[in-house]
């Protein structure tokens, strides 16, 4: 039993030499999010439109419902986009995934009065 434990880790380093490569250049790749985005809301009626500008890991942009734009800022990190618009007296959190032309997440709403609002949405870029 004397060449167990080095038998062992040669086994060890073998099977993780056989493991699937990564590129060292998709380690820290992340999601482009430049565009326009349809977003729809599980819990609303009216569609929504995202315009978003990224530079590096910074997200800036507008999402428009009904004709009113307001101005978003967030951060992009792999396939996560977090976002936050700026609304007064009001709290809202877009976390999504991102792939490709599309992205999926929810949206966490908490106003100073009334229930907080969770829901799902999803968006396609144009």
């Amino acid at each position: 039993m004397r060449y167990g434990f080095p038998l062992i880790l040669l086994l060890a380093l073998a099977l993780t030499a056989c493991g699937e490569r990564t590129d060292p250049e998709d380690i820290d790749r992340n999601a482009d999010v430049s565009g326009v985005w349809d977003v729809r809301v599980a819990q609303a009626d009216t569609p929504a439109v995202l315009e978003l500008a990224q530079t590096g890991t910074d997200v800036r942009g507008s999402v428009s419902v009904d004709v009113l734009p307001l101005p978003v800022t967030g951060t992009v990190s792999g396939t996560r986009l977090v976002l936050s618009p700026d609304i007064p007296a009001t709290t809202v959190t877009i976390d999504a995934n991102v792939v490709g032309d599309a992205m999926d997440g929810t949206i966490n709403i908490t106003a100073p009065i009334g229930t907080p609002l969770t829901g799902p949405f999803n968006a396609t870029r144009r």
